[in-house]
């Protein structure tokens, strides 16, 4: 049901400590158990050049959700580069960070599945954030509040 961004996964890691909101983790492993929730290994990849430690503890704990694309998730990272706008955008955003961008695999993972997108970008104008271009290709995208609200998460 969702595919969560690299910024979904650090807001996790960084402010929901596991041993100070254990409800919180229980919930979330429940996700995991029950394969309502996944990511790409290219979020793995950029939460390591993060360098935390209270990030790395995290992704080891879920190591399993951070998963290889498909081939069908790679070509779906074909469609959306074949927009002129997103491509541009992106490939500036990758050179950015050293060359790992993951929102292209993430979106395409969430269209393949047929999933959400949990992300905290927000949209804007003429932007290739991931909810313009999730927008773009019909794909439903939500942050991390909303994933809550709707699995009735209350702490």
């Amino acid at each position: 049901m969702y595919v969560l961004d690299t910024n979904v996964w650090s807001q996790l890691f960084r402010f929901y400590y596991i041993e100070t909101f254990p409800t919180l983790w229980a919930a979330f492993d429940n996700l995991v158990l029950e394969n309502r929730v996944t990511s790409t290994r290219e979020v793995r990849r950029e939460l390591q050049a993060y360098r935390n430690s209270l990030i790395a503890d995290g992704m080891s704990r879920y190591k399993k959700l951070f998963e290889i694309p498909s081939a069908q998730e790679e070509d779906f990272v074909t469609t959306i580069f074949s927009n002129q706008h997103f491509q541009h955008n992106i490939s500036r955003q990758t050179l950015l960070k050293g060359g790992i961008n993951a929102d292209a695999l993430v979106i395409a993972r969430a269209k393949i599945l047929n999933w959400s997108v949990v992300t905290e970008e927000v949209e804007k104008p003429n932007a290739a954030k991931i909810p313009n271009i999730c927008k773009e290709f019909g794909i439903q995208f939500m942050n991390l509040a909303t994933l809550m609200k709707n699995e009735g998460w209350v702490f």
